[in-house]
């Protein structure tokens, strides 16, 4: 908004300098009744040629080195927020699947919260869920407008599984990785230089009540199993949508695809 209304007034300023001092529009008097006075064409052009000049020092000292900074950021954080990605992707999968959710309905960008039904159970007990995912076998990366943009060439289906293990114990796993993630992308010195969107769904997703409840597990022996509300998770969802809007478009699925 701010640049919109910067770009405006340049714009309006020079108008008025090319109308007033070079007389390009020569169709406009300046000796008309608004601009009859001498006085008042000196005001408007020091005014002009004020925010003309302060404009061209923003660029040359604050937005083009920012952009630049955006823009390595970016690529050195990339790789971080697309595995980020991918570990809680398949944390949703696994919670669509087991509330009885048709399988091939799944798509990532379209979940409610009524996918994960009333109340969220981590029951203690063994579990190996299995999936798919798309292989980037060849693809390139290139910024679009200080975004990293993945063009796939030939792309896959693989499957692959959380193995053998113990429901809470890999969702203890993977919040320790999410954290670590989060913490890792936060803790770069030029992370300011990058949408406050991706910022701030990175604060959400690791701060969610489900992530949370999750860590706090770790303190106690569980024989049972675990419930809270779906809104826990499903806000935690919500911080991964903005997420989806910075990391590659590699998909997942819960059925097999060829």
């Amino acid at each position: 908004m701010e640049r919109k209304l910067l770009i405006v007034l340049n714009i309006i300023s020079i108008f008025f300098v090319l109308w007033i001092q070079l007389e390009i529009f020569p169709f406009i008097e300046t000796g008309s009744i608004l601009f009859s006075a001498n006085g008042l064409n000196i005001v408007v052009l020091t005014l002009s040629y004020g925010l003309i000049a302060s404009t061209l020092f923003y660029l040359i000292i604050v937005y083009i080195p920012e952009n630049r900074r955006k823009k390595s950021t970016r690529i050195v954080i990339q790789d971080e927020i697309d595995i980020l990605h991918d570990r809680l992707i398949v944390v949703f999968m696994y919670f669509y699947k087991i509330n009885d959710n048709k399988p091939d309905d799944f798509k990532k960008e379209e979940l409610t919260l009524s996918t994960f039904g009333k109340k969220v159970v981590i029951p203690n007990e063994e579990m190996n869920f299995e999936y798919y995912r798309q292989a980037d076998n060849h693809f390139k990366r290139e910024l679009v407008k200080g975004r990293m943009k993945t063009t796939v060439i030939e792309r896959k289906w693989h499957s692959a599984s959380t193995g053998n293990i113990k429901l809470l114990n890999f969702l203890q796993n993977e919040s320790d990785y999410i954290h670590d993630l989060i913490n890792n992308i936060l803790s770069y010195p030029t992370i300011s230089s990058q949408d406050d969107e991706l910022i701030i769904a990175l604060f959400e997703i690791r701060s969610s009540d489900f992530l949370r409840t999750i860590e706090n597990s770790k303190q106690y022996e569980y024989t049972g199993h675990i419930q809270f509300y779906n809104d826990s998770i499903f806000l935690m969802y919500l911080g991964f949508k903005t997420l989806m809007n910075y990391s590659n478009p590699r998909e997942f699925s819960i059925i097999k695809n060829e």
